[in-house]
């Protein structure tokens, strides 16, 4: 339920123009502690970008090429998120 496909990972890479990797930045490897790859906000993550929804926020936002107004959006966002806490 809360795994995506390779093929879905890499749909979401290319509609958002970004490297498949970029997805694994700062992510530990696992290798050697045995835990696991990613952790509960990065899964989050990517199960919001696999949402309609998701998706078409990011479009949406990738569409904004004023800086400034970007930052207003995130800071709006942010602050509507400490409104629901």
């Amino acid at each position: 339920m809360n795994r995506m496909g390779a093929s879905r990972l890499h749909q979401i890479a290319r509609i958002l123009q970004v490297p498949v990797e970029f997805f694994y930045e700062g992510v530990p490897s696992g290798r050697d502690s045995g835990k696991p790859l990613a952790d509960t906000s990065s899964r989050s993550m990517t199960d919001f970008l696999g949402t309609s929804d998701g998706l078409e926020l990011v479009r949406a936002f990738m569409a904004v090429k004023d800086a400034k107004v970007r930052r207003r959006i995130v800071d709006l966002t942010k602050a509507a998120a400490a409104h629901e806490e």
